[in-house]
């Protein structure tokens, strides 16, 4: 049912150096979609074991401030 999903989104500033931190804040909510933003340049596969439980997606960015 839509109406119950729980959506989380958070601004990570460099998920190399924080993706431990973002796994427990992702559990602790029990979301249903995490937007993780600013994660910096990152190599998708890398991360697939950590979060196992979502389908992930990647956008890299298009300007040199790391903006889409």
């Amino acid at each position: 049912d839509i109406a119950s999903l729980n959506a989380l989104s958070f601004n990570v500033r460099g998920l190399k150096n924080r993706s431990e931190e973002v796994v427990l804040l992702i559990s602790s909510f029990k979301s249903d979609i995490v937007l993780l933003l600013e994660t910096s340049n990152i190599k998708i596969s890398s991360y697939e074991s950590k979060f196992p439980d979502f389908k992930l997606y990647y956008q890299k960015s298009k300007n040199k401030q790391g903006g889409v």
